[in-house]
Parts: structure tokens; C-alpha cells; sequence
């Protein structure tokens, strides 16, 4: 039971990052072609519309990939403190035999 749950939970996590990736990808994409027409327009009500828009996609970059990075961290400290808590049920085994 134990070993199904983890599998659909990295399955899970796996489809999240797919799916984060390629909303990160259209973000930057957008965030790019709005600094694009930033650099490029003329009036200044244009360059303040292209410049938040800009500011606000690539914004959303930065914190999607800081979520994922903050997950990944989480999940190295997750495993390391399980095989802590292996070789400490590994000793215990050896001392009651």
C-alpha cells in the first residue's frame, strides 16, 4: 500500500512539473515579447502598458521556478531524513538479535 501511494505521489509531482514547465516556458515567452515591444514602442503609455506586463509575466517565471526549486529541496530533505531513520531501524534490528 505504502509503495502505491508513493508512486502515485511522484507520478503526481513528475505531472506537476511538466505542467509547470511549459506555463514557465509561455510566461517567459509572453515576458520576453512584452519587453520586446517595451524597447521598441514609442509613446510612453505604451512603454508603461508593455513594461508591467513584461515586469509581471517574468515575475511569475521567478516565482514558479522558486516553488519548484523550494519543492525539490524539500524532497532531498525529506529522503535523506528517511534513510536516517532506516540505519536507525537497521541498528535497533541488530542489537535486539
Amino acid at each position: 500500500m505504502r509503495r502505491d501511494t508513493a508512486r502515485i505521489f511522484d507520478e503526481y509531482l513528475a505531472a506537476a512539473a511538466r505542467v509547470g514547465d511549459r506555463e514557465a516556458l509561455g510566461l517567459f515567452a509572453g515576458g520576453f515579447y512584452a519587453a520586446w515591444m517595451f524597447l521598441t514602442v514609442g509613446e510612453t503609455n505604451e512603454v508603461i502598458r508593455w513594461g508591467g506586463i513584461s515586469w509581471f509575466l517574468l515575475t511569475g517565471v521567478y516565482l514558479m521556478k522558486l516553488w519548484f526549486w523550494m519543492q525539490m529541496e524539500t524532497n532531498r530533505i525529506l529522503r535523506e531524513v528517511k534513510r536516517v531513520e532506516l540505519q536507525l531501524a537497521r541498528m535497533q534490528s541488530k542489537q535486539i538479535v
